[in-house]
């Protein structure tokens, strides 16, 4: 069952790449009982390998030489050429997601069928199937879809033929009245679960898209990449913290080598001057080699996804039914998303990038340097306030204490918990000063 499909489409490459076209060029060949979503991506996979094997004519050392010589002169047309001349597609219960293909495919190819009597086929809810496809599809290609191609291709004589359409329908007026609910016992993939019709009515959503839930209004921000909050978020929390730190570290430890203001303020402001270009370059390096692997990865993801059209799809259909869908809602999903942007959907699911919203270096790191430089500044004004602006119960208000995350975050503080930045960082900072202090005392006494 997996590889039905696969096999049936063999036979369009095997013709087109056989040259069965060009020894036969009124040849009319027609794809039945085979669905239609696949044909976009099959003939620009096709497209690729027959450019591979046209360029191959000047190029004696690639495989396409050695075992396509002459391939392509034999096919004649390329095979979107083809398609285009000489192929047709039996559009069995067209379903919503192959809709929005249609003109990838040639509107003016498509048949659609109702596949009676199989288990799978439309009937006897065929109206309800094209109400649910095509409810919003302008009536001249619907009326080609549904009748004007096939009696075009087979020849049939319309006039004989209008007695019986206007006795069995539907009208094209049927057809564009919205399907409010698909049918409780329909068995056709037409109404599979999330499935998407272009014609269905859900209560609650107008066409703006925008729909009010009962449980009032969802004020949850979505203006942003969470990612790149992530990012300049990241940066600014360590910037920070490092320039309380590393700035009270020193200006102690020159403490304990000297009592001279001038030299603790001229020792504070090169700390901060050289850690926050330090931690800016540093961000800048670090996040542009992630921004390399991403844009590398997006690369790698374009190439496999003209190549493999196909394998791609399975490979997005498989990681949606990892997240929980059912097989048949991750293939309608899956295809949906495919035909709608197939990179951003597989940069999302598989990569988990953003292709719109790439890491920015300058972003770290404008907000590493800015937070460094305002920590920084923190045990300077230490030294530059007048002693007796500073009391005794406040100086240790001094000891390092980075920004508070859950802020930043946008997280309510947990009660009963010690946030970053209180007791636990404290005793951190104080030990680091403890240290730095008893080393620039001993190195005072050397001194002197």
């Amino acid at each position: 069952m997996v590889e039905t499909t696969w096999f049936s489409h063999r036979a369009l490459w095997h013709l087109i790449f056989g040259g069965a076209f060009r020894r036969h060029p009124d040849l009319r060949l027609v794809l039945t009982e085979q669905g239609s979503g696949w044909i976009p991506g099959v003939l620009d996979m096709l497209d690729y390998y027959h450019g591979r094997l046209v360029a191959a004519a000047t190029k004696a050392s690639t495989a396409e030489s050695k075992f396509g010589a002459g391939l392509a002169a034999s096919m004649g047309r390329g095979p979107s050429e083809v398609w285009r001349d000489n192929c047709f597609v039996g559009a069995s219960f067209m379903r919503p997601h192959e809709v929005p293909l249609r003109d990838r495919i040639g509107i003016e190819k498509i048949m659609w069928g109702s596949d009676f009597p199989h288990d799978e086929g439309t009937y006897p809810y065929s109206r309800e199937g094209l109400r649910f496809a095509y409810a919003r599809v302008p009536r001249d290609e619907v009326a080609a879809m549904l009748g004007g191609n096939a009696a075009r291709v087979y020849g049939f004589d319309l006039d004989a033929l209008d007695p019986i359409a206007a006795k069995v329908g539907p009208l094209v007026s049927e057809i564009a009245e919205p399907l409010a609910e698909p049918p409780a016992g329909a068995t056709s993939p037409v109404f599979a679960r999330g499935s998407v019709g272009t014609g269905v009515v859900r209560p609650g959503v107008e066409s703006s898209g925008v729909t009010e839930t009962n449980g009032g209004s969802h004020s949850e921000a979505h203006g942003g990449s969470l990612g790149s909050r992530l990012n300049w978020l990241r940066a600014a929390v360590l910037g920070a913290n490092d320039g309380i730190l590393s700035t009270a570290g020193l200006v102690v430890g020159v403490a304990g080598a000297t009592d001279d203001r001038t030299a603790l303020l001229t020792a504070g402001l090169a700390g901060l001057l050289a850690g926050s270009m330090s931690m800016a370059a540093g961000e800048y390096v670090s996040v542009s080699t992630q921004r390399d692997s991403e844009k590398a990865a997006l690369a790698m993801e374009q190439r496999e996804l003209k190549e493999q059209p196909e394998a791609e799809l399975e490979e997005l259909t498989e990681l949606l039914q990892d997240r929980g869908l059912t097989r048949d809602v991750a293939m309608e999903a899956a295809a949906q998303l495919t035909e709608r942007d197939a990179l951003r959907a597989h940069a999302r699911v598989e990569l988990n990038i953003d292709p719109d919203d790439l890491t920015n270096p300058w972003h770290a790191a404008g907000a590493s340097f800015l937070s460094f430089t305002i920590g920084a500044l923190l045990p300077l004004l230490a030294i530059v306030l007048p002693p007796g602006r500073l009391a005794p119960r406040r100086h240790r208000r001094l000891l390092p204490r980075g920004p508070r995350p859950h802020r930043l975050g946008q997280r309510p503080p947990r009660r009963g918990r010690i946030e970053a930045g209180d007791g636990a960082e404290r005793g951190r900072g104080a030990l680091a000063m403890a240290v730095t202090y008893v080393a620039g005392t001993l190195l005072g006494a050397v001194g002197a």
